[in-house]
């Protein structure tokens, strides 16, 4: 074989290579990504111009920033400047105010002002910073609470040492302590605690309730009581099961991450590929998502340009390849479009009971039945549906619930992994708390209904339930 064909051999893999990478990187892509791909494909390449048709993201609004400590609109500026003037004393020189009965009162307006400014979608570090701003302290303390709460976790934990807090406020470790009770003396309870024991403790507190009993529970029984070893410990401390049962009963009544229920990250904008609309006749439609898809076209003016003779050769070498990229980017969106749409309809075809009915209605779908369908590789179809959704009459659904893993019955019922799960969850619930089912129990119950699933499988499924063992289930006849 000569140079020259090596050569032609070699550059025509690697430009095949290149295109299919090219369709690869288009097929994976969501919609929100494939736009900013086409966007930055408009800057780099001249010939390419975008359809008038198609405006690329101007619709879509902005993600809400984290706002910073001075950032509300002017009412809250103005109650919350009114509400300080209320609250702070001629002298700051003290962390506390000293009359007992100030600090009820201003525990009251302090209470007030938060119920007043409720915001569901504040996070939790602007919550905690509120209840800062409006406490008496001094400059010294309050340089150190902002310290800890920058260092608090979305959970709710403090994650900063308190030496480092001390270095960075430029104070003493007891000055970071005492900074550390004030931040925990806020709400919600259990907050900026260093350990879950330290959470649930000072959650205790709060309802008033004597720590110490819990505090020896906690820490020297932390084993016996994952694997709830009742009557053990209740021996050890000396307690009765009833008594030591209405304590683990208190318990439950805490929560173990205090921070979680504020909201840590807006929420992703999310497009869907396709609009699945459901006809008069009960079937359904799958609609593209024309909108928000990408749209070009090669200018006219540069294939002028490339059949004119007094264009340099230069210059016509370059539109052409400009040309053929361009061409090769629109063959790529057309290829994603017809994949990504033939799955949806597949889906949607084979899931109309899940559509009707909701989850309890899907029925065992795999992806290599999708693409043995289409005549594609299963891992295409893998990539295909990765971070995209549809938008349905069930709400924004992931390509990816369409699938369900599944079991067929001895009589050829099919029933998806979550109908098995289903059936897990109320033999548990039904079970006799002094007698909890074992994983083997729940395997035969599962055979009974003509189903042969793993006992490993179970405990799979049990564990993602958030079911804990039937030893850590066990409860204790008082």
């Amino acid at each position: 074989m000569s140079e020259q064909q090596l050569s032609q051999q070699v550059s025509l893999r690697t430009a095949l290579e290149a295109r299919q990478l090219h369709s690869l990187e288009f097929l994976t892509a969501p919609l929100m990504e494939l736009e900013q791909k086409i966007s930055a494909e408009l800057a780099a390449n001249p010939v390419l111009e975008a359809d008038e048709s198609y405006s690329l993201r101007s619709d879509v609004p902005d993600l809400p920033a984290p706002r910073s400590d001075m950032d509300y609109d002017e009412d809250r500026d103005g109650f919350q400047e009114n509400m300080e003037k209320m609250l702070v004393r001629e002298s700051e020189s003290g962390m506390f105010e000293a009359d007992p009965t100030a600090n009820e009162e201003a525990e009251e307006r302090r209470q007030y002002m938060f119920d007043s400014l409720a915001n569901p979608d504040q996070s939790l570090q602007e919550y905690l910073l509120d209840q800062l701003r409006c406490t008496p302290m001094s400059p010294l303390y309050r340089r150190a609470a902002t310290e800890i709460i920058g260092g608090i976790d979305d959970n709710g934990y403090l994650q900063t040492a308190l030496g480092d807090v001390a270095q960075s406020a430029l104070c003493s470790l007891e000055e970071a302590e005492n900074a550390l009770k004030l931040v925990q003396s806020f709400d919600p309870p259990g907050i900026a605690a260093r350990t879950p024991q330290e959470c649930l403790l000072l959650q205790l507190e709060r309802k008033k309730i004597a720590v110490e009993p819990y505090e020896r529970l906690l820490t020297e029984f932390a084993e016996d009581l994952a694997r709830n070893r009742m009557p053990k410990i209740a021996k050890e401390m000396n307690l009765s099961l009833d008594e030591l049962q209405n304590m683990m009963e208190i318990l439950r009544t805490l929560t173990p991450h205090p921070g979680s229920t504020f909201n840590s990250k807006p929420a992703p904008y999310i497009l869907p590929e396709a609009t699945v609309i459901r006809r008069e006749d009960g079937e359904y439609d799958v609609v593209p998502n024309k909108e928000h898809t990408p749209s070009f076209h090669i200018s006219e003016k540069y294939l002028e340009m490339l059949e004119d003779p007094e264009v340099p050769e230069e210059t016509r070498k370059y539109l052409k390849e400009k040309i053929l990229s361009g061409r090769q980017i629109q063959k790529s969106l057309e290829l994603r479009e017809t994949t990504v749409m033939r799955i949806a309809k597949l889906l949607v075809a084979a899931q109309h009971d899940f559509l009707e009915q909701g989850p309890g209605a899907l029925r065992p779908l795999t992806q290599k039945e999708i693409a043995d369908k289409m005549n594609l590789h299963e891992t295409t179809i893998g990539r295909a549906i990765a971070n995209k959704y549809m938008q349905t009459p069930r709400g924004l659904i992931p390509f990816h619930d369409f699938f369900a893993g599944g079991y067929e019955s001895e009589e050829g019922e099919e029933i998806t992994a979550a109908g098995i799960k289903e059936i897990i969850q109320d033999a548990v619930d039904n079970e006799d708390p002094t007698s909890p089912l074992s994983d083997s129990s729940i395997e035969k119950i599962l055979s009974e209904r003509g189903y042969t699933v793993a006992r490993r499988t179970i405990a799979k499924y049990r564990e993602a339930l958030g079911i804990p063992s039937s030893q850590g289930r066990k409860k204790y006849q008082k």
